[in-house]
């Protein structure tokens, strides 16, 4: 279920890297790598829309885990709602870890990736060694938080003066409209699950879309990367 609902994510993931390295590759001289505002918008831009796209994906599948499982995998899989739950918020670090991965990784980055990767994973069996012998799935589930979570905080103080942070209200926008889709879905709740999910995203995706296109915030350009 976390690789069926990540599927817009790692979509995205595919076809972000090759752009951000075609603008990282205009800039090498025989100095390396030298960064300009390009790949560095590029980052701001994949980062509001995967916060955005993650927190969606994560909303729909923490809300809706059960007739979801259900309906995939049958009744008999229902004790497995928790421990999806759980990764649903790791589904959010996973979403954030794309853009600093594919920035890490266009801007000639490729040892710090890799060390970043061993320490996650590192993290990821120890965590797994203490908690998932405990508390079998949830244990688990809780693991790829802490090692996501961390993948995301190491590569973030690594990059910290590379990138460039996204503007304010493109960050906030992704919260105010997680809080509508929540009350939607609250209201909702005697609906059918189906229906209810399609219009919590609805209105997730209506208000998001007005307030990105009221701040300007679609755009790649540095004004807009550096509003706020």
């Amino acid at each position: 279920l976390f690789a069926a609902i990540a599927l817009p994510i790692q979509a995205l993931r595919m076809v972000l890297f090759p752009r951000m390295a075609r603008a990282a590759v205009v800039n090498l001289d025989d100095s390396g790598v030298r960064l300009d505002e390009t790949p560095r918008d590029i980052y701001a831009f994949a980062v509001q829309w995967l916060l955005a796209l993650g927190l969606l994906c994560a909303f729909l599948g923490f809300v809706y885990a059960e007739p979801l499982i259900a309906l995939l995998f049958g009744a008999n899989m229902l004790p497995s709602v928790l421990p999806t739950r759980l990764l649903m918020v790791a589904l959010i670090f996973f979403a954030l870890n794309v853009p600093q991965s594919r920035f890490l990784l266009a801007t000639g980055r490729q040892n710090r990736t890799a060390a970043l990767i061993v320490i996650s994973m590192a993290a990821n069996l120890l965590a797994n060694l203490m908690l998932a012998r405990q508390f079998g799935a949830p244990g688990a589930a809780l693991a790829r938080n802490i090692s996501t979570a961390l993948y995301l905080s190491l590569a973030l103080f690594s990059l910290a003066g590379a990138i460039r942070r996204p503007a304010w209200p493109a960050m906030l926008a992704p919260f105010l409209a997680l809080a509508l889709a929540v009350v939607v879905a609250y209201l909702l709740a005697q609906w059918p699950w189906w229906l209810a999910a399609a219009l919590s995203a609805a209105a997730y995706l209506a208000v998001l879309a007005g307030i990105l296109k009221l701040t300007n915030t679609w755009s790649l350009s540095p004004s807009s990367a550096d509003a706020g």
